[in-house]
């Protein structure tokens, strides 16, 4: 088995990632609870204390289609279309996380009280 070459990165040129920053108002309640199941189509880790998470942070994939297949997944899984929506503009915009956060920021996207 041949192993890719690996990426030795110099500091002075660091490998940086985006995020979008977003308020867990903009997805359900129900998309929260989805991303804490062990059979998540979606790469999501709560973050904060625990038994107090602050939110949860996604990966995207970066390959599109790979992508696709991943969001189809989601919506099969449950997700929202709300969460759906947020994880696309995300990746349009070479995002490579979506941080949804209690305290994130607000868009001008629908929102949910819970």
């Amino acid at each position: 088995m041949n192993c890719p070459e690996i990426k030795i990165y110099d500091l002075e040129s660091p490998l940086l990632l985006s995020v979008l920053d977003i308020s867990t108002g903009h997805i359900t309640q129900k998309d929260t609870e989805l991303l804490e199941q062990n059979d998540c189509p979606v790469s999501g880790y709560p973050y904060g204390p625990k038994d107090d998470a602050y939110g949860h942070l996604v990966h995207l994939t970066n390959s599109p289609g790979d992508f696709e297949i991943e969001m189809s997944s989601a919506k099969k899984y449950g997700f929202s279309d709300a969460f759906i929506k947020v994880c696309k503009v995300a990746r349009a915009k070479s995002c490579d996380y979506v941080r949804f956060d209690r305290d994130g920021a607000v868009y001008d996207l629908p929102t949910f009280d819970w």
